[in-house]
């Protein structure tokens, strides 16, 4: 196919084509500016019935993992015993849609083995998800749960992208878009202009670290 060619397909199937550059009046914007503040995320321990309800309810292609620890409630600095809140809840990582429906799939079909603390012997292989077991959306009809096991809950944890790509709220929309273009990205995440710093990462040590 010629590159004419291509770009004919791609505006037929409506396919979101990005520029190689942002428009002269998009380009003061920030990441801030422009990424979808309602978030639906997944604990990395969670409900049978509220991973259904998100593959049903929206159309995302993948899902923020938070830890389901940083969730617990707790009450003011000041001890004041008002109405308790939640904490900043901290992402571990993201989870896609086609593993979601492949895990309820396999692990329905295995008899939904709980979680336990160790290493999971019967835990999902790479394998697994090369071909999902099928495509259309998972309900509690189509795989016909019980009230019970949409009460169960899955562990997450094996399966998350923990080296999903990031950026700052405050990044140029020129550098999200570079972001998108050179590394086929279907979704980035947004975090505070401040996280935690644990290390810096040369030329140098590509070419030479971690030889020790």
């Amino acid at each position: 196919f010629t590159r004419a060619a291509v770009s004919r397909h791609i505006r037929l199937k409506r396919y979101p084509m990005l520029p190689e550059e942002p428009p002269h009046e998009r380009e003061r914007l920030q990441a801030k500016h422009v990424m979808a503040t309602s978030i639906k995320s997944v604990c990395d321990v969670e409900r049978v019935g509220k991973i259904i309800d998100l593959l049903n309810t929206t159309t995302h292609h993948g899902f923020p993992v938070i830890a389901s620890s940083q969730l617990q409630r707790a009450r003011p600095a000041d001890g004041n015993q008002g109405t308790p809140f939640q904490r900043k809840p901290r992402v571990l990582g993201i989870v896609l849609r086609e593993q979601l429906v492949t895990i309820l799939a396999k692990l329905k079909a295995h008899n939904w083995r709980a979680p336990s603390p160790g290493p999971d012997p019967h835990a999902l292989a790479a394998d697994d998800f090369l071909r999902p077991w099928f495509n259309e959306a998972v309900s509690a009809d189509s795989v016909r749960m019980s009230a019970d096991e949409l009460e169960r809950r899955i562990d997450l944890r094996p399966y998350i992208n923990e080296a999903a790509v990031v950026t700052a709220q405050n990044s140029s929309l020129r550098r999200v878009s570079a972001l998108f273009r050179s590394l086929g990205l279907r979704h980035l995440l947004v975090v505070e202009s401040c996280p935690t710093i644990v290390g810096v990462v040369t030329r140098k040590d590509l070419l030479m670290g971690g030889e020790e």
